[in-house]
């Protein structure tokens, strides 16, 4: 069973995808901020880590990411970045470019709304790709 780290300030989304994380075999911990993700990386020691982008302030998310992969304790997690920030400003923003990789250190990105379903598809590409790292 892999650990995955939760973090989005949205509480409707952190309880569903905690039970569709657990229902799929994750053990799941869950954080409500960026400063409250990075403590719960460096006490858990997550396999994997799903981290919305807009949380406390616009770019949380991408913060935590790079503290996250700065960090010698936590460099190793793979992390999928959620974000609803295309749908709520219209403008693309994703991981495709090597400036965008820079920035935001994420190993993958998400639209949201993600289905579900998606989200554990997602997590287990990510941790099949941590395994073979």
């Amino acid at each position: 069973m892999a650990k995955v780290l939760l973090v989005d300030d949205d509480p409707d989304f952190r309880e569903m995808g905690t039970e569709v994380l657990s229902a799929a075999g994750h053990e799941v911990v869950t954080a409500a901020s960026g400063k409250e993700g990075f403590e719960a990386a460096l006490r858990e020691t997550p396999d994997a880590a799903v981290i919305d982008l807009m949380m406390e302030t616009v770019d949380a998310g991408a913060v935590l990411c790079r503290k996250l992969k700065n960090d010698d304790r936590t460099k190793s997690i793979p992390l999928l970045m959620l974000t609803a920030v295309t749908e709520a400003t219209g403008f693309k923003f994703g991981i495709d470019t090597e400036g965008e990789r820079d920035w935001i250190l994420a190993d993958e990105y998400v639209d949201k709304p993600i289905p579900f379903p998606e989200l554990v598809k997602r997590v287990g590409n990510l941790l099949g790709n941590a395994a073979r790292s």
